[in-house]
């Protein structure tokens, strides 16, 4: 009795899970569809510039930042990290960024994801869009993590920021590293300890991300190109997409 007891919970407890992961991504889709409808105010199945503009999150943000409502993003209200961006799109050089200014930027990311020039933007652009945008954002991080520029990531590259972090954490310079140099991250020994020494070499600390280097080099040459590097992440994410199908299946 207690046994079906358990493995009715067990049955009950993974329902859940499935209906929880068929939600989100019912919701995520859903967030993407009421984006376009809320930008689309007439509702003709496009969106023209003006919608694009007009649109809340353009006018928000702008009104968010611009706290003493002068209708200028004044250098206080500027936030550092985007410095360069701001120097940008002051056009007129005074130091602030007008109304008219910021949303140049946004007319001009919207005349470039209207890839047929007809001044409206379809569905199907968006979607051409964000794709374009992924590909190009792994292609930057793909010559970052190139130092020697050669076109390929070795795996000294491939670990090249991780192996600085744990340099960074190893205070004593023992090339060891204890839960008490770790800190807030003390849990990853039970993870990565596998000698169970109660501490983590830099091979240890390297383990998984050297594992993610080996199933995306395709031709086991040691050395990753930018197609294996983009592959596997298109791989990956279509993997995770079935198992999303998948599990909201009854």
């Amino acid at each position: 009795m207690r046994t079906i007891v358990m493995l009715f919970t067990m049955v009950f407890v993974i329902g859940l899970a499935n209906a929880d992961n068929a939600a989100a991504a019912k919701e995520s889709k859903n967030r993407k569809k009421r984006s376009t409808y809320q930008m689309d105010t007439d509702q003709d199945g496009k969106i023209s510039l003006k919608e694009w503009t007009a649109s809340s999150r353009v006018l928000v943000r702008f009104n968010n930042l611009d706290r003493n409502k002068n209708e200028k993003l004044d250098p206080d209200e500027m936030s550092p990290r985007f410095k360069q961006r701001y120097a940008r799109l002051d056009t007129d050089k005074d130091q602030a960024i007008s109304l008219k200014e910021w949303l140049s930027e946004h007319e001009a990311k919207f005349k470039k994801m209207d890839v047929d020039n007809d001044g409206y933007l379809t569905q199907t652009e968006k979607q051409a869009s964000r794709k374009k945008q992924i590909a190009q954002r792994r292609e930057k991080i793909f010559v970052k993590l190139d130092r020697d520029k050669n076109g390929k990531v070795d795996k000294t590259e491939w670990c090249r920021e991780r192996s600085a972090t744990f340099r960074k954490l190893d205070k004593n310079d023992d090339k060891q590293l204890t839960p008490a140099e770790l800190k807030r991250q003390k849990k990853l020994v039970n993870v990565l300890d596998t000698d169970k020494n109660g501490q983590l070499s830099l091979d240890e600390w390297n383990a998984k991300r050297l594992a993610r280097f080996v199933r995306k080099d395709s031709n086991n040459d040691n050395m990753l190109d930018l197609a294996e590097y983009t592959a596997a992440k298109e791989t990956r994410k279509k993997a995770k997409k079935s198992k999303k199908s998948k599990s909201s299946k009854p």
